[in-house]
């Protein structure tokens, strides 16, 4: 776990120093609790809680993303808003016992949090194979909360905020005089390599460093209320951006220097450079269809829990309601962790194999001797095995669970999802047929 312990102590540290509360007697001088050793003792007291017990559970979560990391994510904001300067500046002890109780409340809720997530996920372990009935509570769930509120997660934010908050302190500290005499804080618009300035930009970094960790918790509340299916997607946005970037560069490379290309950055512009052999431009002609409809595979199924969610949401209408999302079909499914883990991750391994094509197609379009196109085709059929292996799972364990609500064509309908599919399916194995054709007609 990357927590700087030090930069945490030296924050309790300084708030200590500088407050003048009545709550100054609490021993601060050691900082916030060591979060290493609070998270080992609330490890080494999960088996109180029965593993049988899913009501139990299922309560301990709504209390967390309903209400501790909520709390948390207030209590940064509130935080955040007491460091500003000029309140420390203009009324520097009364602000800074204000922070001091703000301080122990936000070291009280992220200990409990960690304890809360140290009774379910105590340790690393493997992604789990045979928990597909465990709903929300698998384990592939739980690593990705782990993940996200400790690791490098939330805690790297907390530091950063400790960090900065820590500069500050020291930086009034060094300039007690002119605190002291009201020389800083007395201009609305304050000189650039001033104090002042200084503290601004200072107290600008934490509110950004706060912002991030008010979305770290976001993320952490997103892997608790989320369905099975938003968990998996949850960072294929980033991954088809690549996708995007790869089928721009591919199509800019078959093109003539004077195409224009959509969505162009200077950087594959850079990369661009037109190919010069025919044999393997016409090579990357025939791998653009299946780049194309690969990357319209992750789109659509990304498009498969927005329906879960909105079902979800007409169940949640009802407030007498209690275990709604074990209610709406499909937001729990009956894929394992493994399962879920593989799904996750089949967008990077098609960007990497999309690196292994560029590769190949470089090389080939700058060597000297004969193409050998049959290189090709390695990468191709990973990315058919990969597809293909997904698609199953979506027609096992996702179209089953749409409710048919729309009119039989209509495309969010379980029926036009199917026949989307199948239409796709088409489409892309005679993209690879064409690619396998081409190899085998390759005249050497």
């Amino acid at each position: 776990m990357s927590v700087d312990r030090a930069i945490i102590k030296r924050f309790g540290y300084l708030v200590n120093r500088y407050s003048d509360c009545p709550q100054q007697d609490f021993d601060f001088s050691e900082g916030t609790r060591d979060i290493i050793r609070e998270f080992n003792i609330a490890r080494n007291r999960a088996h109180e809680l029965d593993e049988d017990d899913d009501s139990t559970k299922q309560n301990v979560f709504d209390d967390l993303h309903m209400l501790y990391l909520p709390l948390l994510q207030d209590g940064l904001g509130l935080l955040a808003d007491r460091l500003d300067p000029s309140d420390l500046i203009d009324d520097h002890f009364e602000s800074s016992g204000h922070i001091f109780t703000l301080q122990y409340e936000i070291k009280a809720d992220i200990n409990h949090i960690i304890s809360i997530i140290a009774r379910f996920y105590p340790e690393p372990r493997s992604i789990r194979a045979d928990d597909h009935h465990l709903d929300g509570f698998k384990s592939y769930r739980l690593l990705r909360i782990r993940e996200a509120f400790l690791d490098d997660g939330f805690m790297a934010n907390w530091c950063d905020i400790c960090r900065t908050a820590c500069q500050l302190f020291e930086e009034i500290e060094a300039h007690p005089v002119e605190i002291r005499q009201g020389t800083i804080g007395s201009s609305s618009q304050p000189v650039e390599g001033t104090i002042e300035s200084q503290f601004n930009a200072t107290y600008e970094l934490l509110r950004n460093h706060v912002a991030k960790g008010i979305s770290a918790i976001d993320v952490v509340i997103r892997c608790l209320k989320g369905s099975d299916l938003e968990l998996v997607k949850a960072s294929w946005s980033d991954d088809l951006l690549k996708i995007d970037t790869h089928l721009n560069l591919f199509t800019a490379q078959v093109h003539s220097p004077s195409f224009e290309l959509a969505n162009t950055t200077p950087e594959i512009l850079l990369e661009s450079r037109p190919l010069q052999r025919e044999q393997v431009i016409k090579l990357v002609r025939l791998m653009i269809p299946i780049l194309k409809l690969s990357r319209l595979f992750f789109i659509k199924i990304s498009s498969f829990s927005s329906s879960f969610s909105q079902q979800q949401q007409q169940e949640e209408d009802n407030p007498m309601e209690k275990d709604l999302r074990a209610r709406v079909p499909g937001f729990f499914t009956r894929m394992s962790s493994k399962q879920l883990d593989s799904f996750a991750q089949s967008i990077k391994n098609l960007d990497q194999e999309l690196l292994n094509v560029k590769e190949y197609i470089d090389a080939a379009d700058q060597a000297h001797g004969t193409v050998h196109p049959e290189e090709l085709m390695e990468p191709s059929d990973r990315i058919k095995a990969n597809l293909e292996a997904h698609m199953l799972l979506v027609y096992v364990y996702l179209l089953p669970n749409i409710i048919d609500d729309s009119p039989p064509r209509h495309l969010d309908s379980r029926f036009g999802l199917s026949d989307w599919l199948a239409h796709w399916n088409i489409l892309f194995q005679a993209a690879i047929h064409n690619l396998k054709d081409a190899i085998a007609a390759y005249d050497y």
